[in-house]
């Protein structure tokens, strides 16, 4: 009898779900509607499986055969970015905290597999999550001050009445540009940006969210804390 190979259900929600056992000679893969299989035999790139089941059979069964069940839908990946720098010209310490979340999708399945086969299976989804939310990080740590320090207020970036641009600058961007390859930005889920000087995050700093709920309607509210 063929051994059953299949995504854990503790892992549905991973961008990448290695199979941690050891494969045999065949095996049946299933994969599920949104997801495609990788299968690497002698830790090369071999087969993409799409949904359903299939039979695999190893070409050469003396040599270890890794698995990899990747979603192809959009994955959700958290991000918070925080940065200091001093003003131009008063030298004003200014703080600034970006949080939330991003949509993300594989593209090419073959691709994003082919830059880490044969890692330790437990970090592969964790590393790649991370790459996702260090790219976003970096590209707000970057454009976010540049646009405070021209604009001379951090309420360039804190105002709720700049989001819809903001947005749709950080969009084109692309936020995902320096994650592995093999992985698009979808669009932003959710962010929030708050603004703070050398004391701190002060009572009366404004910050601004964006949700998917309401497109294109960015609200905004006090800090008081």
């Amino acid at each position: 009898m063929s051994q059953i190979v299949a995504r854990d259900s503790v892992c549905a929600d991973h961008l990448v779900y290695a199979w941690p056992y050891q494969i045999g000679p065949s095996a049946e893969v299933s994969c599920g509607q949104d997801e495609v299989a990788v299968v690497c035999p002698a830790w090369a790139v071999g087969a993409n499986l799409g949904p359903g089941r299939h039979t695999w059979t190893s070409p050469d069964p003396t040599k270890p055969t890794a698995i990899y069940f990747v979603l192809t839908g959009p994955v959700e990946v958290a991000f918070d970015m925080m940065t200091q720098f001093p003003m131009p010209g008063s030298g004003q310490m200014v703080m600034l905290r970006a949080q939330g979340s991003v949509l993300v999708r594989v593209i090419d399945p073959a691709l994003l597999v082919a830059q880490f086969v044969g890692l330790p299976f437990d970090r592969v989804n964790e590393g790649l999550m991370r790459s996702v939310s260090s790219s976003v990080e970096r590209m707000l740590g970057k454009l976010l001050p540049r646009k405070v320090a021209m604009a001379g207020t951090s309420a360039a970036v804190a105002d709720p009445s700049t989001w819809p641009a903001l947005v749709e600058e950080l969009t084109q961007y692309n936020p995902a540009v320096g994650a592995v390859h093999g992985v698009a930005f979808v669009r932003f889920k959710q962010l929030a940006i708050t603004a703070g000087d050398h004391n701190g995050w002060q009572p009366g700093v404004v910050s601004g969210t964006v949700s998917e709920n309401v497109p294109g309607v960015v609200s905004g509210e006090l800090n008081t804390s």
